[in-house]
């Protein structure tokens, strides 16, 4: 359904219907402090702001809101009809399907919360994205848009699937739903990865806009599952932070084919640091290449994804289970990590 900008919605209260009621509403400001929020503390700060929100209590989002933030609301009495507009339309809260926080490099942190109300049968996204010292950048709350068509959702993958990666990773994209995992929404990569690296809870150091400073850039990209290398492309320059090539969409890549209708594909890699040629035969955690910024990427980042076929843009995505992992801190098997998860290797 169409979204309507906060100030047209408020005109509407007083004499729609519910059916006429668009299905939820949002608020911008703009600008942002340099990131000392955690993904933790956003989390926190993101479930009391929820329930001010939930309790009427427009006074203290109104002054956690930056000046843009108010600017661009106008006025503390559409903050407040924003409020009772979801109390009268969406009743109350019923359960949390997931909520998670990650960073927006370069310097703000955004809360995401998967919910479902009283009076809407359909999922609904709360998202505030939050300076580094906390303060409200951005607000809305929207349907959950709907994820692409697969026979694979509950697919199990044939091949035993380490991750990819040595260190601390945060699921940057990733899971069944779109607010998730916006690969979600295409049938190739419906299941696909992005994975970041962490250094102490950050992703750079100084200011970023180089590659170097970002801890993902250059680490060793592994071999999932013994396999063969079928497609291999080392021809993308790596691009400088927040300046992607949208023509190049993956960028250097690798796939490998593991047997049974699995391929893995590897995107993103930094130009000149393939380990491998087609042809060659692979086994399980040995490095094919690094990881690097190349393509339509932002910033240093792997792209992952286990597919049915080696085609890059003709094929359908499989979920990915990985073995003998921690996430968030917890030994799991077979897992399958969301937005926000930390993974690590072991």
């Amino acid at each position: 359904m169409k979204l309507l900008q906060l100030a047209v919605m408020i005109a509407m209260v007083g004499c729609a219907g519910a059916q006429q009621m668009p299905p939820g509403s949002e608020m911008h400001g703009g600008g942002a402090a340099f990131l000392t929020l955690t993904p933790e503390r956003a989390i926190e700060v993101g479930e009391a702001d929820m329930q001010r929100f939930y309790a009427g209590d427009d006074v203290a989002l109104w002054t956690q809101m930056s000046a843009a933030m108010q600017a661009a609301v106008k006025d503390q009495s559409v903050l407040k009809a924003f409020t009772e507009h979801m109390a009268k339309y969406f009743g109350k809260e019923t359960r949390v399907i997931h909520q998670s926080a990650v960073p927006l490099p370069p310097a703000a942190m955004q809360y995401r919360r998967i919910v479902m109300y009283q009076d809407a049968d359909y999922p609904m996204v709360v998202s505030f994205t939050f300076s580094g010292s906390g303060t409200i950048e951005e607000f809305h709350i929207k349907e959950e848009p709907k994820a692409a068509d697969s026979k694979y959702v509950k697919y199990r993958d044939r091949t035993k699937l380490a991750f990819p990666l040595k260190g601390e990773w945060m699921i940057y994209q990733g899971g069944p739903m779109v607010s998730e995992n916006e690969h979600a929404a295409t049938t190739s990569e419906r299941f696909a990865y992005d994975m970041v690296m962490l250094n102490g809870g950050q992703l750079f150091s100084h200011d970023g806009m180089t590659n170097e400073e970002w801890f993902a850039y250059g680490q060793p990209v592994l071999a999932d599952a013994n396999g063969t290398v079928v497609t291999l492309v080392d021809d993308s320059p790596d691009s400088l932070p927040y300046h992607p090539n949208a023509q190049v969409e993956h960028g250097n890549v690798v796939v490998i084919g593991h047997g049974d209708g699995e391929y893995s594909v590897y995107s993103h890699l930094k130009h000149g640091s393939m380990a491998v040629k087609v042809g060659d035969p692979v086994k399980a955690g040995e490095k094919i290449a690094e990881v690097g910024n190349s393509g339509d990427s932002q910033f240093a980042r792997l792209g992952y994804n286990l597919q049915t076929s080696d085609d890059l843009n003709h094929t359908e995505g499989l979920p990915a289970g990985f073995d003998h992992v921690k996430v968030n801190g917890k030994r799991r098997k077979d897992a399958e990590p969301v937005r926000g998860d930390v993974v690590e290797r072991r």
